[in-house]
């Protein structure tokens, strides 16, 4: 804390508490075998498959930032003791989305963290999201809510409207997240590897591929902001 002091008299102290977050990185795995035949045939075919486990890491990884439980895995944004979830309004139509939702959403962030904040939404929530306006009142046109910037990002409310697929359908929770990345911590170790062998499945002819990576990530905020 902070305090106004006077000419020469004794400075008010204060005191803060630290709590420890550890992360500890898990391993994420996968294992495939091809076949001897089709890796003689298309010389290429190891880095597609290379380039499929490192495009479903990465998928994998991202689920887990938003939905991960954080039982042997990330703990996802959804499932974070400090994200807060915000009820639909009074007689509000199911699997709808109004104007006041995402107000209140908004008004449940302080302005630094909105300042880095995105909005992550279902494609199944494009058509009521950009249709979505603020009357203001006789004589006047309505403002849209989102908006296309000249460098082609949709933004709702000046922040980046991003669609994802590891959104929930409109109307479950998780459909529409406001979520400030930067509050988001990830541990990483440098323990990334791809290996191959030919003697485990020898007799079969084929080859095995494994990858690993180890990681761990969780919410920095430990309760809700109120």
């Amino acid at each position: 804390q902070v305090y106004r002091q006077g000419e020469r008299s004794t400075m008010t102290s204060s005191r803060g508490l630290f709590e420890q977050i550890e992360l500890r990185p898990k391993m994420l795995t996968g294992l495939y075998y091809i076949t001897d035949n089709l890796i003689h045939q298309y010389a290429a075919m190891s880095a597609v498959v290379g380039r499929q486990f490192r495009d479903k890491i990465l998928y994998q990884e991202l689920n887990e930032f938003m939905n991960g439980n954080g039982a042997g895995q990330c703990q996802g944004i959804l499932n974070a003791p400090a994200t807060y979830s915000q009820a639909k309004r009074p007689g509000q139509p199911a699997a709808t989305i109004v104007t006041d939702n995402v107000l209140e959403m908004q008004s449940h962030m302080r302005p630094s963290e909105y300042a880095s904040a995105v909005w992550l939404a279902s494609l199944s929530c494009m058509q009521q999201l950009e249709t979505l306006t603020i009357p203001v009142g006789t004589g006047g046109s309505a403002v849209a809510m989102t908006s296309i910037g000249a460098d082609g990002m949709m933004r709702m409310r000046g922040r980046p409207l991003i669609y994802t697929e590891w959104c929930a359908a409109v109307g479950t929770v998780g459909d529409l997240v406001l979520a400030a990345w930067p509050h988001y911590l990830v541990a990483e170790t440098t323990y990334q590897n791809t290996d191959s062998s030919i003697h485990v499945r020898f007799e079969s002819n084929e080859t095995a591929f494994r990858f690993v990576k180890t990681l761990d990530g969780q919410c920095w905020w430990r309760t809700t902001l109120t």
